[in-house]
């Protein structure tokens, strides 16, 4: 879920995110499904997702800022492989934690029902995520989703997980990147019957697009934590919200460009 066009060199985010954004991507933090490319779908436990093994010395170890900068080019802390290590159990915790408020879910809570949901391929225009065409496509799928529905039928938490390996390549130089995004996620629904949803989980992946904000145009791939919103409009596609970025995470528009 890549850098500003035009840039080349890993986004750093500085140390903490507002108490309240972080509140809510906690309280709501049950949320991954497949790759959230850009139509909507994102990845869950891999697509550029959970508990994957391919990560890149390009990632970085930071957190996302209290506030967003315009230029996304907040100075970052020096990153240590303890802060990395802490904020990869911590969202392994956090999604431990929402499991398991699933199976002890009994108010009004049905399911789950099980499915096994595909991975489509991806393909990000250019200037949309990154600043050329990429094309993404998942040589490795074998997902299992859980979902849990309200009275009235409505998605109210979801728990996907299994192998999933993505190949996200530059369509202008060709270069082609491997990333294995198996593991396991959460996906919730703030607000159930609405079209609004939120991702959360630790490797996985999301194309935040030219219209998304604050932080946009970025390819991003968790090693940590990541949160995001997702809002579909009449009319209007699908937006992405950042909400927590914890730990090590790698832009992929910056390393498709080099």
């Amino acid at each position: 879920m890549g850098a500003t066009a035009g840039q080349s060199t890993v986004d750093p985010m500085a140390r903490r995110w507002t108490a309240g954004r972080r509140r809510r991507a906690r309280a709501g933090a049950l949320a991954f499904l497949l790759v959230a490319a850009g139509a909507a779908t994102t990845t869950g436990a891999g697509a550029s997702g959970a508990a994957g093994t391919g990560g890149d010395s390009s990632a970085s170890d930071t957190t996302l800022p209290a506030r967003a900068p315009a230029n996304g080019n907040a100075a970052p802390p020096a990153p240590t492989t303890e802060a990395a290590g802490a904020a990869r159990a911590a969202g392994a915790a956090r999604v431990a934690g929402a499991a398991r408020v699933a199976r002890a879910a009994g108010r009004g809570w049905h399911g789950p029902v099980v499915t096994h949901p595909a991975q489509p391929e991806i393909d990000y225009p250019r200037g949309e995520v990154c600043p050329f065409p990429t094309h993404a496509e998942f040589p490795a799928v074998d997902m299992v989703q859980k979902t849990w529905t309200d009275d009235a039928g409505n998605p109210v938490f979801a728990l996907v997980s299994g192998p999933l390996v993505m190949d996200a390549t530059n369509l202008d130089t060709g270069k082609t990147i491997r990333r294995d995004l198996s593991g396991t996620g959460t996906m919730s629904y703030p607000e159930p019957g609405s079209t609004t949803h939120v991702l959360s989980g630790g490797d996985w992946g999301v194309g935040l697009h030219t219209g998304d904000s604050p932080v946009h145009n970025k390819w991003l791939v968790s090693r940590g934590f990541m949160s995001v919103k997702f809002t579909e409009k009449a009319n209007a596609g699908t937006t992405r919200e950042l909400l927590a970025l914890e730990g090590r995470y790698e832009n992929l528009c910056n390393t498709l460009a080099k």
